[in-house]
């Protein structure tokens, strides 16, 4: 077992204690305990994944930050997949080990858009390793806001 295999599951159980889902929690999280949105979800193995996002509404067209947030030992890349009329920039990071594991992405959206946020996740060698269901882009009078997936 590959060291960040290994420490999968105390990250997990880590990330998910000290999480709640404020979703009015503004400003940039420093680690991915800190994010407000977490869940565990995973190909071969669950991962301690998650977004941070603010409970605020936007104007349509107007941009606002999107937080992914993963244990950086696991390494790879992120890669977001957006609903028709949303776009989030950059499309992919890297999560690089000696980072924060907090990665910062801009999500704009246009009128009349809606639908769930996903993630793609890889491993070091561009292999895919989880399709991570984000947000759901909610319409929220003459605006939108990012908004927990119905159950």
């Amino acid at each position: 077992m590959r060291p960040a295999t290994a420490a999968l599951p105390l990250a997990a159980v880590l990330v998910l204690a000290a999480c709640g889902s404020d979703a009015g929690t503004s400003g940039a999280p420093a680690r991915p305990a800190d994010c407000n949105h977490v869940s565990l979800q995973g190909k071969d193995a669950a991962a301690a994944v998650g977004f941070h996002w603010t409970g605020e509404t936007h104007a349509y067209g107007a941009s606002t930050t999107l937080w992914f947030c993963v244990d950086p030992r696991l390494g790879g890349s992120i890669t977001f997949e957006p609903p028709a009329g949303v776009t989030v920039t950059p499309q992919s990071q890297q999560n690089s080990a000696s980072g924060s594991g907090v990665l910062p992405f801009t999500i704009t959206v246009q009128q009349g858009a809606t639908g769930r946020v996903r993630v793609q996740a890889a491993d070091g060698n561009g292999r895919p390793q989880a399709n991570i269901g984000g947000p759901e882009v909610e319409a929220a009078g003459d605006g939108w806001k990012l908004a927990e997936p119905a159950r």
